[in-house]
């Protein structure tokens, strides 16, 4: 691989982490939407959750779990915002369909909603 080739790759590399970084801003919009999800699967009569009760991670180990296989990355932004931009690997999931599209998801990764 040539100098320059590997700059760029380096280059790459860091654009990645950086747009994976930036979902950390997005997390409490992530976990007001996690229970919007469980109360609407549980129903009104479900467990008192709060968004303080949902476990929250980073998006360095948000980084770490998708390289490795064991996340997935949703992408919750309307489906403009996500074709403008959106995280690598992520998946358009708009907010508005989360609920009709929750048997599309995968049952054996986590879930990380941004």
């Amino acid at each position: 691989m040539s100098r320059r080739e590997e700059r760029l790759e380096q280059i790459r590399k860091e654009r990645r982490k950086r747009t994976l970084l930036t979902i950390g801003a997005g997390a409490a919009a992530v976990l007001i939407l996690a229970v919007a999800i469980v109360l609407a699967v549980t129903g009104p009569s479900g467990p008192d959750l709060s968004a303080g009760d949902l476990p929250r991670i980073s998006p360095e180990e948000t980084y770490s779990l998708i390289q490795a296989g064991e996340a997935v990355l949703l992408d919750v932004r309307s489906a403009e915002i996500y074709e403008a931009l959106h995280a690598q690997d992520a998946i358009s999931l708009p907010e508005v369909e989360a609920i009709q599209r929750m048997a599309e998801l995968p049952d054996d990764r986590l879930l990380v909603f941004y």
